[in-house]
């Protein structure tokens, strides 16, 4: 339930206006029919953004390019999160058809303000893809990923250290700091 009020709390931060919409999977988004719910729900309230912040864990996988096409339900804009493993691109953040949502780290002052200072995050996924195609919208960067595709697209603070505040009485009986990529998706969709 973390991740919920994470998801949750962010996204409604960023869009204080939106319409959040939960889906929930017991063991696989995908399998368990979560994505494409999702997908519909945003569809039929007219479009808007899914928010991910799971990944399959060990990066990518051959059979990953049979399940990009759970993630093109028109008038839907889907984000992942990059992965917290420090390594490599994580499905589905890899798919061409998601924006990949990476990690950075913020740099606060002593009062704990920020100080205009960003920098990448160590621990945040991305990398080149061994299965995905290099996208239209990246061919500009071709000369640098060759023809696979390259992720992350966008990021937002996921250090763990300059975390955010996140209300929750079942993990830590009331306001916790959380990091992770689990944090740039929902803010950027937002």
């Amino acid at each position: 339930d973390l991740e919920e009020a994470l998801d949750v709390q962010y996204a409604h931060a960023m869009a204080p206006n939106a319409q959040i919409i939960v889906v929930e999977f017991c063991s696989d988004p995908i399998g368990d029919g979560a994505e494409t719910d999702a997908g519909a729900a945003v569809a039929d309230a007219n479009g808007g953004e899914v928010s991910n912040s799971w990944t399959y864990d060990g990066g990518e996988f051959p059979e990953e390019l049979g399940l990009d096409q759970y993630f093109t339900t028109p008038s839907v804009v889907y984000f992942a999160s990059a992965g917290d493993s420090g390594w490599g691109p994580e499905y589905p953040s890899i798919s061409p058809n998601v924006v990949s949502a990476g990690g950075t780290h913020i740099v606060r002052d002593n009062n704990g303000n920020f100080n205009g200072a960003e920098t990448c995050w160590s621990g945040s996924g991305g990398g080149i893809s061994q299965y995905e195609a290099l996208p239209q919208y990246q061919l500009i960067l071709g000369n640098i990923l060759g023809p696979h595709r390259g992720t992350p697209d966008l990021a937002a603070d996921a250090d763990p250290n300059t975390g955010v505040a996140v209300y929750n009485t079942t993990y830590c009986g009331g306001w916790c700091q959380v990091g992770g990529t689990s944090v740039a998706s929902p803010v950027l969709a937002g």
